[in-house]
This record gives C-alpha cells, structure tokens and sequence, in this order.
C-alpha cells in the first residue's frame, strides 16, 4: 500500500498546480514573458538550434500535441510540480533558492540522460554542447 504521505504532497502539489490559472499571476510576471520570448529566440537561432523549414514527416500533424504532452507538460509537472514544493517561499528564501537550484539540476542532466537512454534521435541536439553552454558564454 502507498503511504498516505507522498499521495498528500503530490495532491497539494501536483494537483493544486494544475488547477491554478495562469492567469492569475500579478501583472509583472506576465511582463517577464516577451523577455524570455525574445532571449529565447535569439540564443536559439544564434546557437543554430532553430532553423526555418517545412518538416517532411509522418508524424508532423500531431506533433505539436506529442510536444505539448512530452515534455512541456510532463517535464514541467515533475521537475517543478513534484521537485519544489509548493509552499516552499514558507520555509525561506534559501531553501526555496537550494530547492529550484536541484530541480533545475536535474533537468539539465535529465536531457542528456535521456537522450542516451531512451531518445536516441535526440542525441545530436542534447549532447551538442551549444545546447548546454550557450548562455554560459
């Protein structure tokens, strides 16, 4: 039998971040956005990872479903929803700071390891080292 324990901290977690809306974040997160989209953008294609062209591929008209499953929701869901908790601002600034700093950790190595175990199509973009220290430069 599972402890009730990990069940509770996955329903307060996991569950309670899938029913709160993004849109009630305050005004200022929302600002951040364009700024993320347009770092993104620019590391992306200056790093080579983006490119313009029609992919020619069976799997292309339900590929923006399979890239919104795996690994945007499922990714997300566990490496923020499970790895911090939800109530983490409660214990302090530092712990909040250790756990996002594992957490992101993690999902660094978990795309490589990934790649090597699982995705071996994916291993010439996650063993690229531009994909990994492009913001380091």
């Amino acid at each position: 039998m599972i402890s009730p324990k990990p069940v509770k901290y996955l329903g307060n977690n996991l569950g309670q971040g899938f029913l709160t809306s993004p849109f009630q974040a305050p005004l200022k997160a929302w600002a951040l956005l364009p700024v993320f989209a347009i770092i993104s953008v620019s590391v992306g294609f200056g790093a080579g990872l983006f490119q313009f062209g029609w992919l020619d591929s069976p799997i292309t008209p339900v590929l923006p479903i399979i890239l919104f499953v795996f690994p945007s929701l499922l990714e997300e869901a566990f490496f923020r929803g499970v790895l911090i908790p939800r109530n983490i601002l409660a214990s302090g600034h530092v712990k909040a700071a250790c756990s996002v700093a594992i957490s992101t950790l993690v999902f660094v190595l978990w795309h490589p390891f990934n790649a090597l175990a699982f995705n071996p199509t994916a291993i010439p973009l996650f063993l690229d080292r531009r994909f990994s220290t492009q913001l380091s430069k």
